[in-house]
């Protein structure tokens, strides 16, 4: 029984967060507003992107050591 109740616990917790994220007030990009994207095929149209690299890479943005 008691197992019963911490899986039910957990499972309201779960439930309760993934409810609480579903209403954040992060909305989302206007150009990607669903899974996939605006017509869920995972396109982009963009424009101005770069058709090649310079030969030393693109810049470094931001390095973080690893364990």
């Amino acid at each position: 029984m008691r197992d019963f109740f911490v899986a039910f616990v957990f499972a309201f917790a779960g439930g309760a967060f993934a409810f609480t994220l579903q209403d954040s007030e992060v909305d989302p990009s206007p150009d990607w507003p669903q899974w996939g994207g605006t017509d869920r095929d995972f396109k982009v149209s963009s424009t101005g992107l770069a058709e090649a690299w310079p030969e030393e890479g693109p810049p470094m943005l931001w390095r973080r050591p690893l364990g």
